[in-house]
């Protein structure tokens, strides 16, 4: 297995995309022409982060290992996305209107698994890895149709 040299260019624009995000989060502005713009410049750190993460998993396709990789995303990003939920999950069955809640009518063992598959009604910041969870079980086959040279193929016909 030959090593790969570590792309630091890659982290730096990793951290300011994660600073964008935090941005995007975290600031509040008083006008509402201002609160647009820096809307539109400092929540794009999502996009960015997406791209670099791609970027990297294909960086580091080399060395992949599907039930490795699984167990990484199982402790690094499903099980606390999993933990921090369990709050916002409270405050819906609490207070399901206050959090418009779409599934109040629903049993909570029902709408559980459907808020953590949405992600957005009980913690908005992480709306993202549910939908990212779907590439981390699919990464096998990307890889697969990637090397097959599909995978571009694919997604350019897709966008003609």
């Amino acid at each position: 297995m030959q090593k790969t040299k570590i792309l630091n260019y890659i982290n730096v624009f990793r951290g300011l995309a994660i600073l964008l995000i935090i941005m995007g989060h975290t600031m509040q502005f008083g006008s509402c022409l201002v609160h647009r713009i820096s809307s539109e410049v400092f929540c794009g750190g999502t996009a960015l982060f997406i791209f670099i993460s791609g970027f990297l998993f294909q960086h580091l396709s080399y060395k992949f290992e599907y039930k490795t990789y699984l167990s990484k995303k199982w402790t690094n990003v499903i099980l606390p996305y999993l933990i921090t939920a369990i709050p916002g999950l409270c405050f819906c069955f609490i207070y399901p209107i206050a959090y418009k809640n779409p599934f109040l009518d629903l049993n909570p063992i029902i709408q559980t698994p459907l808020l953590l598959s949405i992600g957005r009604v009980h913690n908005t910041p992480t709306w993202f890895i549910p939908m990212i969870v779907i590439f981390f079980v699919f990464s096998f086959l990307f890889l697969k149709l990637e090397k097959k040279n599909i995978l571009y193929k694919t997604i350019i016909n897709t966008l003609k």
